[in-house]
């Protein structure tokens, strides 16, 4: 058929690759903690890093709009 896709997609997907890494992360939190500091800073980094660019996937102007005032204030 004309028009229908077939499989997720590429929103869908990163939506739900995001989702379960987040996800992830929380469910086994105390495995995190566990680690020593230099693991922790590069989980936290990476979940950071996962966040931030779902941030601004899902809502570029509302991640970017308030950076862009900060570094050229309006007047």
């Amino acid at each position: 058929m004309a028009g229908v896709r077939t499989g997720p997609t590429a929103r869908a997907w990163y939506r739900a690759h995001n989702g379960s890494v987040v996800a992830a992360y929380l469910e086994h939190r105390g495995l995190a903690e566990a680690e020593n500091e230099p693991e922790r800073l590069f989980l936290n980094v990476i979940l950071c890093r996962v966040l931030h660019t779902h941030a601004l996937v899902a809502a570029p102007r509302s991640v970017l709009l308030p950076l862009i005032h900060r570094a050229f204030p309006p007047g």
